[in-house]
């Protein structure tokens, strides 16, 4: 993780899930590039995939810097046609990959 967070990145994560399309092409290429590995580190999670150390780096370096950001409440991933997959949402951890 790059030891400076854009002033645009650190507002963009405060608001949502997932920053809009015109916030994530805003931003400076390499917090673009984050959010991206973020969303498929999130992915491997869900699917239950060990992460190698720089993904797990990445994701609780993250996670330790924008705790309240809405990319780790939500564990498991949701179908949009039939609700969520299992269970209320909550906050996730890696130790939820067991």
């Amino acid at each position: 993780m790059p030891s400076g967070w854009s002033p645009l990145f650190r507002w963009a994560a405060s608001i949502d899930e997932m920053p809009s399309h015109s916030e994530l092409t805003a931003l400076p290429w390499d917090d673009h590039v984050i959010v991206t590995m973020l969303f498929f580190v999130r992915r491997m999670i869900w699917e239950g995939t060990r992460l190698s150390g720089k993904y797990e780096a990445l994701w609780t370096d993250t996670q330790a810097t924008f705790p309240d950001w809405p990319l780790f409440q939500r564990k498991r991933m949701t179908n949009p046609w039939s609700g969520p997959a299992s269970g209320p949402s909550s906050r996730g951890q890696l130790s939820d990959l067991g």
